[in-house]
């Protein structure tokens, strides 16, 4: 995927409008995630479902990026402290596992019935 490509699915994912945020930022997480489509995907319903009526503007935007890059810079980080079987980290590197931990993080945060479901749900794979 280009990177072009890449920051139109952002966009779309998001609910963001392409020019309505830092081409900066948007390179940067398309760098960090690695431009694969999965993790775009999870990144922007993320990114989307975090909106709040009050957030408008670019600069706003903007920083709704630059905080999801900060959160899965601290997911990544303590996803590292351990590893799965191997059969889990097949991927080249960690990104889409990553982006999955930031969204599990919030609902285990927001509902924790709903993780449990999840968790359980998980484990009968």
């Amino acid at each position: 995927m280009t990177s072009e490509e890449g920051s139109l699915l952002l966009a779309s994912s998001s609910g963001i409008k392409e020019g309505d945020i830092d081409g900066k930022v948007v390179h940067d997480l398309l760098q960090l995630l690695g431009d694969y489509p999965l993790a775009l995907e999870q990144a922007g319903a993320y990114i989307a479902v975090r909106k709040t009526k009050a957030v408008t503007g670019s600069q706003a935007h903007s920083d709704r990026l630059r905080n999801y890059i900060q959160e899965f810079h601290i997911n990544a980080a303590r996803l590292l402290q351990y590893r799965r079987p191997v059969a889990i980290w097949d991927y080249r590197n960690e990104t889409v596992l990553t982006t999955w931990e930031v969204s599990y993080q919030k609902i285990e945060r927001e509902s924790p019935e709903a993780s449990e479901l999840l968790s359980s749900m998980w484990i009968s794979f």
